[in-house]
């Protein structure tokens, strides 16, 4: 057995002291050996028992890797001890990663001894720092603010970090930078989830402390006010570096971006209530908030000013999303996730939805009914966007209706249930070539056909051949069997089913 010293390193009395053939060789090559391996931090340590030749060669490599496997027989004390011993034992002068993971099964790790890891990537790091860990102790949204001054976890300033991701801190996470002009002038990627930020330190990082920031993403954050019993309902973001915004299960109120090189935004049930952005250069939008159903009455404002009005790709959960489609005249690509819960109110909410779609060259479906139509449904989709040239379908979308749900619905008063909405004759599709049926994940066989059905009863709208291609996910003798079945009226129509 291995004799080992300062919390899990090789103890030097028991390294033996033959040379070898591979210890010969110059220490670029050794790191090179231990790099292929792809080891981490404390197995490559272990190695020190080959030879004294090799007890310091793991100190020099560029970079520390602490991956924590739950099934570790150490304690987690022990463990944190571990990286402890390893980061004062490192002999190279920068290293170019610092990756720390613990399960999130393990006890709260000390804020005292995150931030002495901190201190070493301040110190040290010329690469990416990356921590998911649990530190400080647990706090819940819905419970008030306790009168006691709560442990805060101090960031701080790493300026050759490159890139920084921090996860699953349960403690507020404070940048208390130096009051001169220090920034982070190295970092192009800083990603924070579920942790709580002072609102304004975070906005004077983002805005002026960080000016090689690419890519920003923000997951489950609670903004706190500077002082207490302050403000911390909005979020401003001004960047001239910004690329990529990624806003996810954050409730700020009000979100306000100025970025005049941001190109990619995601908003992620960021349940904000007002954003206004300004993004000139912005072509892809990702919009994702299925919250508006259940706050239908709550008025929600999308303002993009200083921007243009194409975009290269949007995608977006239709869900009180008709002013912000209304911002944009055409997309090349539109990725529109059609879920329409059980009711009269939502099946409206839909038809105001897709009142007015931005133009789109190809429409990308991701369908969900409850108890709803299918006919309808899609006829108002393709009612909307005559000018498409690729049709894709999605069916593994949650929750699909029974099939007696596909010609009609059941709800008393429901608008997808109105003759009219039934009727295709005013359609017509001069663009369409191509349309693709992806059954690949979860099959739903019967919403297959039907759909097969629906665009074979529209063959007489489509001014050119189109060419179906369904993803059968499996080979269903039964989607075949279907399939066959269905003929065409015209022949405007190709059906293909890839196995």
């Amino acid at each position: 057995m291995m004799g080992t010293a300062h919390g899990g390193l090789p103890d030097e009395d028991l390294v033996g002291s033959g040379e070898d053939r591979i210890s010969g060789l110059p220490d670029d090559l050794l790191h090179s050996i231990l790099l292929r391996a792809n080891l981490g931090t404390f197995d490559a340590a272990r190695t020190s028992v080959l030879s004294r030749r090799w007890r310091r060669v793991w100190s020099h490599l560029p970079d520390l890797s602490f991956i924590q496997d739950r099934r570790d027989p150490d304690s987690h004390a022990r463990a944190r001890d571990r990286v402890d011993a390893a980061l004062e034992a490192y002999s190279a002068p920068t290293a170019s990663r610092l990756d720390i993971f613990e399960p999130p099964s393990w006890p709260l790790v000390p804020v005292s001894r995150v931030a002495s890891w901190l201190g070493f990537a301040s110190r040290r790091l010329a690469g990416e720092l990356r921590m998911s860990l649990r530190c400080g102790q647990i706090f819940y949204y819905y419970e008030e603010e306790e009168e006691e001054e709560e442990e805060e976890l101090v960031i701080p300033l790493c300026e050759r970090a490159t890139a920084i991701t921090i996860h699953h801190l349960c403690c507020t996470m404070r940048f208390r930078l130096p009051p001169d002009d220090s920034a982070f002038a190295a970092l192009a990627k800083l990603e924070i989830r579920d942790a709580r930020l002072v609102g304004r330190e975070l906005e004077g990082v983002v805005s002026s402390r960080c000016p090689r920031l690419k890519e920003l993403a923000l997951d489950v954050i609670t903004l706190l006010p500077l002082q207490r019993g302050g403000d911390a309902a909005a979020l401003s973001i001004r960047s001239t570096s910004l690329e990529c915004l990624k806003i996810s299960y954050a409730g700020f109120g009000r979100l306000q971006v100025a970025a005049p090189e941001l190109q990619k935004l995601f908003l992620t049930k960021d349940q904000c209530h007002t954003r206004i952005v300004a993004a000139p250069k912005l072509a892809e939008l990702y919009y994702d908030d299925l919250s508006s159903y259940d706050n239908g009455d709550v008025p929600i404002s999308h303002q993009f000013i200083e921007a243009g009005r194409h975009l290269r790709r949007m995608g977006i959960r239709l869900a009180n999303a008709a002013t912000l489609m209304r911002q944009f005249d055409t997309v090349d690509e539109l990725v529109l996730g059609v879920y329409i819960p059980e009711g009269v109110q939502p099946y409206e909410r839909f038809l105001e939805d897709t009142n007015v779609l931005p133009k789109c060259k190809v429409l990308k479906v991701f369908l969900s009914l409850q108890r709803h139509a299918l006919e309808p449904t899609m006829l108002r989709l393709l009612r909307k966007c005559v000018g498409i040239k690729k049709l894709v379908f999605r069916v593994n979308y949650f929750y699909t209706p029974p099939e007696d749900y596909y010609s009609s619905c059941k709800l008393l008063g429901c608008p997808c249930d109105w003759l009219d909405n039934h009727k295709a004759e005013d359609i017509i599709m001069d663009s369409l070539e191509e349309v693709e049926i992806e059954n690949s994940v979860c099959r739903k066989d019967d919403m297959v056909v039907e759909l097969v059905k629906l665009l074979c009863k529209c063959s007489m709208i489509f001014r050119e051949k189109v060419h179906i291609t369904i993803s059968e996910g499996g080979g269903s003798e039964y989607l075949r069997e279907k399939i066959r079945s269905i003929h065409s009226p015209t022949n405007n129509v190709e059906i293909t089913i890839q196995p």
